[in-house]
């Protein structure tokens, strides 16, 4: 005896824009669950998958590998959309020539298989090839005519979702339907207090007559034990930027979660209120498990989500009020220019 689940729901692309079930859908969301560390835990997959769905993080991605059935199956009951990315990440990645036809071959009817066993999945909106397969050489010819075939192969196996060629390049000969260039704003990149998100830029904004959906956008990574500087992010300095003598081991970790927090909020909201000028698909950010404490240690009764989840459920709240102004310095009695956005 067998039985599969199964769920109905249209996704499509049209003139820049993503439709659910027949209506604009702008993703909003994040990348980066803990499926790599408990791909077989259920009560993990569940557990996060509805604390995403209650913090609105609404779409997410599989992040260089796909999942299997069991997170797949989560993300259908808890209802988190998923773009589920492809067996081989950076797969032509640098100036290196490809490898042998054998080879592609063999990813390519990975990559059908993949897409032939999960698409009964209502929770997968797209399909994505590779996580940053062009990166430093996405204009090479022979290598775009590879990702063509593969996208071919995959639509031919399911032409009902939109497809992305690679989460993270751009995608010059159009090969697919949707473009994700990733953006590291406040980490290794301009913070978004300094940004103005209203024209064209990497990580906003793509090849012309494209869907734009930014399936990376980082804030800063925390420690999961402990809420501080990860020690791989201090040797790098990454977070000495933003916090100074905050960014290194033992340091009060309050310092740098505000950082993450007031971040991951403005980022979020200037994303959505300021699409009207320079149109995109969405955005997901980056990384989600190391927004809660001891998620990867511990039960999850004994996760405590640290203050970047609350700054980003209400950022992508599913009716956003907003004041923005560019003063930076307030006196007591004195009246503050700002725009409110709806």
């Amino acid at each position: 005896r067998w039985a599969e689940a199964v769920g109905y729901r249209t996704v499509s692309v049209k003139g820049g824009r993503i439709y659910l079930n027949g209506h604009p859908y702008w993703c909003r969301g994040a990348g980066q669950p803990p499926y790599g560390y408990k791909p077989n835990d259920a009560v993990t997959a569940h557990a996060f998958l509805h604390l995403m769905h209650e913090g609105n993080e609404m779409v997410t991605r599989t992040g260089c590998n796909p999942w299997n059935d069991l997170w797949y199956s989560a993300a259908d009951v808890e209802g988190v959309g998923v773009s589920s990315e492809g067996v081989r990440p950076w797969a032509l990645m640098s100036k290196a020539p490809p490898p042998a036809p054998a080879l592609i071959a063999q990813w390519q009817a990975e990559q059908v298989a993949t897409v032939r066993r999960y698409r009964n999945h209502p929770s997968i909106l797209f399909w994505c090839i590779s996580n940053e397969g062009l990166q430093g050489d996405a204009r090479n010819p022979e290598k775009i005519a590879i990702f063509r075939d593969i996208i071919a192969a995959v639509r031919q196996a399911d032409p009902t979702r939109p497809i992305i060629q690679t989460s993270g390049d751009l995608d010059y000969a159009h090969n697919a339907d949707i473009e994700d260039v990733h953006a590291y704003w406040g980490w290794y990149e301009s913070s978004s207090y300094v940004n103005e998100y209203t024209h064209p830029m990497r990580g906003l904004s793509g090849t012309p007559g494209h869907a734009f959906l930014n399936e990376e956008c980082a804030v800063p990574y925390q420690n999961t034990d402990t809420g501080g500087v990860h020690p791989a992010y201090i040797g790098r300095y990454s977070a000495h930027p933003w916090v100074g003598e905050f960014g290194v081991t033992n340091a009060d970790p309050a310092c740098f979660a505000e950082h993450i927090r007031a971040e991951a909020k403005l980022k979020s909201e200037k994303l959505r209120y300021q699409r009207a000028e320079q149109p995109t698909a969405g955005a997901l950010l980056f990384a989600n498990t190391t927004w809660v404490k001891n998620v990867l240690t511990r039960p999850p009764s004994q996760w405590q989500p640290f203050p970047v989840y609350d700054a980003v459920k209400q950022g992508y709240a599913p009716v956003l009020l907003a004041w923005g102004t560019s003063q930076s310095v307030f006196f007591a009695g004195g009246s503050i220019r700002t725009r409110l956005y709806v």
